[in-house]
């Protein structure tokens, strides 16, 4: 029998932690962090960490990698698994997600000594995509590119007889990144599929969600305003610039420097490019008209022609990009941008209620500069989650990383299709697979 515990994950948005445990072995699938205000970490069962045998990170955002030292703290003595550019990735995360901690008044429910006894190992050096191999005894695995992140993996396990599917955070409409499936012999009797459904039952497909964020920045620059658009350091604010670049090459473009740190990871990890990408990038970075690295630079910027500011934090977190909102926010002539999540309690959060309020009567009460929300697709909705559970044909699949409802909803929509086997759990809850 398998069973499959949610420490994180399914019915929210964050904290992803999944223990798999069968025929005497276990793996803890990303230990993450939700990241409303000084965070919420996964519920563990402290009685079962120490006896882990090994544990997968699946990329590098801070919803699947921030509570690992936590593992070590209780006890675990194991390895983490993971790819070269994730790991690679992973101290700028860890250093801005205790920057934010601390800024709200909180502390690490870990020390620097915790993170320093992290054992990562990397999947790559131990065999190619595609490839299986032992990464403990009775426990082998499969990987391969998840087109979320340079280094973002999905995962398929053979533990205890049984084979387990983990998509991690998956896309297969990355304008740059590699995206595969298992295939083949692969694919047999796949007993439980753990499954990005991110956007729940939406339908949308990239090109319309982009189209109508391009529409939007070009009505506000014709107005004679700025487009602010946050993204993060790493993932979609590369995969926006050349597209943004390319489509619209009359209006300037704005770029915090700590953004280069992202197409410099592309760079350094081309393997997980699609062909021709590099290039595109290349071509996008020399089109940038200014790069800022502090407070005077982004005055300047902002005293210049409307332009597209790209700033490096999805969540309008940081100092430089609360200065922006500063700037932008009270002239009806600006926009700014939010194209993913917005944790609660979050400061983006916060500033898409205050610009999109309604009245006691439940009227729009609309307030200074125009804020809208779009969806860059990183993660996966209805259309793909159906050609995912075509493809691989799971005995069980567990839809994660959407609210309970909106899960809910995609359940529902999947099952009128005639897709079995499907599970909307919440924290705290453990499906069994006989």
């Amino acid at each position: 029998m398998l069973t499959a515990a949610v420490w994180g994950g399914a019915g929210e948005h964050g904290r992803s932690c999944y223990l798999i445990e069968c025929g005497g072995v276990s793996v803890l699938l990303d230990c993450g962090v939700k990241k409303t205000g000084i965070g919420e970490y996964p519920l563990f069962d402290r009685s079962k960490v120490s006896s882990l045998s090994t544990v997968f990170l699946s990329h590098a955002h801070e919803d699947h990698s921030m509570a690992i030292p936590m593992l070590y703290r209780m006890g675990y003595e194991g390895e983490v698994w993971t790819t070269r550019a994730t790991l690679n990735q992973l101290p700028a995360y860890y250093e801005a997600w205790e920057k934010q901690v601390r800024s709200k008044g909180g502390v690490l429910p870990y020390e620097k000594t915790d993170r320093e006894r992290v054992r990562y190992r990397c999947m790559e050096e131990s065999a190619a995509a595609g490839t299986w191999f032992e990464t403990a005894p009775g426990i082998r695995v499969c990987w391969g590119p998840s087109g979320h992140l340079a280094g973002s993996i999905w995962l398929l396990i053979e533990m205890g007889g049984q084979r387990v599917f983990y998509s991690g955070d998956y896309c297969g409409e990355s304008s740059l990144l590699q995206a595969n499936l298992p295939s083949g012999s692969d694919l047999e009797d796949i007993s439980l599929a753990i499954v990005d459904a991110a956007y729940g039952s939406r339908p949308e497909v990239q090109e319309q969600e982009l189209q109508r964020l391009l529409g939007t920045i070009s009505e506000v620059s014709d107005r004679g305003g700025h487009v602010l658009l946050p993204v993060p350091v790493y993932g979609r604010g590369q995969e926006l610039l050349p597209i943004i670049a390319a489509s619209l090459p009359e209006i300037p473009i704005v770029c915090e420097e700590t953004l280069l740190h992202g197409f410099r990871e592309l760079a350094a990890f081309q393997d997980w490019l699609k062909p021709g990408a590099l290039e595109r990038t290349r071509q996008a970075i020399r089109s940038v008209a200014t790069f800022v690295a502090d407070a005077e630079g982004v005055q300047a910027a902002l005293a210049g022609p409307p332009s597209i500011f790209f700033a490096p934090d999805g969540l309008l977190q940081t100092s430089i990009a609360r200065q922006y909102y500063r700037a932008l926010s009270e002239d009806p002539r600006h926009a700014i941008l939010f194209t993913g999540h917005l944790y609660e309690g979050s400061f983006g959060a916060k500033v898409w209620r205050k610009h999109n309020g309604m009245d006691k009567t439940g009227a729009a009460t609309l307030f200074g500069c125009e804020v809208q929300r779009f969806r860059y697709k990183v993660h996966q909705g209805l259309p793909d989650v159906r050609r995912m559970l075509e493809r691989i044909r799971p005995l069980q699949t567990l839809l994660v990383h959407a609210d309970k409802g909106e899960t809910d909803l995609l359940a529902a929509r999947l099952v009128e299709e005639g897709f079995t086997g499907l599970h909307s759990l919440v924290p705290g809850k453990q499906l069994l697979v006989v």
